[in-house]
């Protein structure tokens, strides 16, 4: 499904195709094109729900003795932070909207080890920064993955979080990753 910003000229279609636009308080309308022709059909909605997907890309310089926690840098920085206290300007971001972690594939230069744990962090307001304690993790046995080869590591439970919550990320890694990257995949549901 395509959503359009503006409505579509029967030129900018593709024959037998259908495209939506969504106008805030006057619903969803599709369009499509048949015999060179524009057709538009207005559907009622009763509430508007948007998914979105965000992207957030991490890279770090790991520098630490194997089997150190550390928390993931979301201000650009490649210096990770061993808690988020006191890092929470740099470790923590505020949620815009509510949603779910999907995944955090990783990548590093050298072997990770056995095993990998990736956290993700979460809490609600009252608290200045998350616990260095995961509201979830999910851990892989990487000593059998070449270094430099991108591994996702897929959040399915206690990975929901609310508009306003504070997030942040954690990886536990058995061995002295060095130069490693992240992309963290949220989902936004927006209403």
């Amino acid at each position: 499904m395509k959503i359009l910003r503006r409505s579509p000229r029967a030129k900018d279609l593709t024959e037998g195709r259908s495209v939506f636009r969504h106008l805030p308080g006057k619903g969803l309308f599709e369009y499509a094109k048949y015999n060179g022709k524009l057709y538009e059909k207005s559907w009622e909605t009763s509430k508007e729900v948007i998914k979105r997907h965000h992207y957030i890309r991490v890279g770090i310089d790991y520098n630490q003795s194997a089997g150190t926690f550390v928390v993931l840098p979301l201000d650009g920085g490649t210096t990770p932070a061993t808690t988020f206290h006191g890092a929470g300007k740099s470790s923590c971001m505020i949620a815009p909207f509510s949603g779910e972690l999907v995944k955090i594939m990783f990548r590093s230069e050298e072997v990770a080890g056995n095993p990998v744990v990736i956290g993700f962090h979460k809490m609600s307001d009252g608290t200045e920064t998350p616990s260095n304690t995961p509201t979830s993790s999910v851990s892989i046995d990487m000593s059998g993955i070449a270094d430099d080869t991108t591994t996702s590591f897929i959040f399915s439970t206690n990975n929901i979080f609310a508009k306003g919550d504070i997030l942040g990320f954690s990886i536990d890694p058995a061995n002295d990753i060095n130069d490693s990257m992240f992309l963290i995949v949220l989902k936004y549901t927006i209403e």
